[in-house]
């Protein structure tokens, strides 16, 4: 057996440092939020996780916190039957902050089996509180060309009824 070089060794903890530190400035730049749970417990959770919800990260209090506590009541079932049918297509549901103001979350989520056969659950979540928001704010507009031809219709009602009718072109007296 050969014991491997101390260069080799330095080399692969310089890689590794790196590789560490690439992961840690991606979840710090992340504008998603991730958890990973199992039995619906918080295991992990990233930098954006605790920023949507507003937590503190330092204090790690979203670990050991059960995600369902996170569900606004009116929404747990939406979670529930993704979860129960392992649907990774995304949904949206209401989540409560620490101050229990409301955020909707555009969430998806996937079971994952670990080496030793614990299934964990991965959850990532996007804030689209704002963009809701914007949304519920543009309201239908009518028509345009409904509108427009109406309009037309009524000027020339009244300029055929008056001695103006000869500003129409359609309403010229023919040739």
């Amino acid at each position: 057996m050969q014991l491997p070089r101390l260069a080799d060794l330095q080399a692969a903890t310089e890689e590794l440092v790196e590789a560490r530190a690439l992961l840690q400035l991606r979840e710090n730049l992340s504008l998603e939020g991730m958890f990973i749970s199992a039995d619906a417990t918080i295991l992990e959770a990233n930098a954006a996780a605790y920023k949507i919800l507003q937590y503190d990260q330092s204090k790690h209090e979203l670990i050991g916190m059960r995600a369902v506590q996170l569900l606004h009541d009116d929404d747990y079932h939406i979670a529930y039957q993704h979860l129960l049918r392992n649907d990774t297509s995304p949904y949206v549901i209401r989540a409560l902050t620490k101050t229990g103001a409301v955020v909707y979350l555009q969430v998806v989520g996937s079971n994952f089996c670990r080496q030793n056969n614990d299934v964990v659950r991965v959850t990532s979540f996007r804030d689209v509180s704002l963009e809701r928001h914007y949304l519920q704010q543009l309201t239908p507009l009518p028509d345009i060309n409904d509108k427009l031809t109406q309009e037309l219709a009524e000027l020339r009602s009244y300029f055929m009824g008056s001695s103006h009718s000869s500003f129409l072109p359609h309403a010229a007296a023919p040739r």
